[in-house]
């Protein structure tokens, strides 16, 4: 499924959107073994089963037809994805944007794909509408235990990072403006741009581009920025995309944003699944 030329993402924001550039392949697999794994406190910040203040009222899914990822969304009224294994949809319900760090899922979340629309009471809808995009991820949380039977804890190893870290020669993008809206795009490949975007969420989005490492941002610059990178500037819209080294974004980070990444030890944060259950369709 990696590099499907169709595959279209947000790469850097975090918007609403599944970030489908995490297709199956480039999943990292650098987390050191064999190191003491402490399992995370379940205090309000961090445990698996807080309430959501707004649940899905109608939710419909059924196994889907498409070979690969179409597109996952939040909309006015609820959630809809299309063509998309539990393994993108419980990596998107936790924020988790490196697959690697999902324990315990059966083959069966890798393989199948799913439809599945959601929508919350009519008597909902603008409160719905006014939540921030943790609360709307609490209610995709929620549709997995209730219909996947979906049952998780965080753990936390020690284990091998990258310092995202400004390079030689300083920063090359520039500040967002006040009348930038945050938004970002995929090219085919070829072009990733971020508007009003931060520099932890470009952390967070490394993985899903071909790092094999968590990203954590050590710039120490807590702006908004407008990013564009270009990973593969001769690629074919047309046609499917070729994998992008993990040396090539390194230095394409180095050349066009004046960002490095450091090697570096450090805390990861991993879900491990207990249980889930295939859905019925209905």
């Amino acid at each position: 499924m990696a590099g499907n030329g169709s595959i279209k993402a947000h790469l850097f924001g975090e918007l609403p959107l599944l970030a489908l550039a995490m297709a199956l392949g480039v999943a990292s697999t650098a987390v050191a073994q064999g190191i003491t794994t402490t399992r995370v406190p379940q205090s309000p910040a961090n445990r698996t089963s807080i309430e959501p203040p707004v649940t899905f009222d109608v939710i419909s899914i059924r196994k889907s037809k498409e070979p690969f990822p179409q597109g996952a969304a939040f909309t006015s009224s609820g959630f809809a994805i299309r063509g998309v294994p539990p393994l993108m949809l419980i990596g998107m319900a936790y924020d988790f944007r490196d697959f690697d760090r999902l324990k315990g899922l059966p083959n069966w979340c890798l393989s199948e794909n799913y439809d599945i629309q959601a929508k919350v009471d009519d008597a909902v809808v603008d409160k719905w509408k006014a939540l921030d995009f943790p609360s709307k991820l609490l209610a995709l949380q929620a549709l997995l235990a209730s219909r996947f039977n979906l049952k998780a804890h965080r753990e936390i190893k020690q284990g091998r990072v990258y310092e995202l870290v400004i390079a030689k020669g300083g920063p090359k993008f520039k500040a967002a403006e006040a009348k930038d809206i945050l938004s970002s795009e995929s090219g085919d490949g070829r072009a990733n741009y971020g508007q009003a975007e931060t520099l932890d969420t470009l952390a967070l989005s490394l993985p899903s581009l071909g790092i094999s490492r968590p990203v954590v941002n050590k710039t120490e610059l807590s702006g908004k920025y407008n990013l564009r990178l270009v990973l593969n500037p001769e690629a074919d819209s047309s046609q499917p995309s070729a994998s992008i080294s993990e040396p090539q974004i390194i230095v394409a980070l180095r050349d066009q944003l004046g960002l490095d990444l450091k090697p570096a030890n450090g805390p990861i944060e991993i879900l491990t699944i207990d249980h889930i259950d295939k859905p019925t369709d209905n």
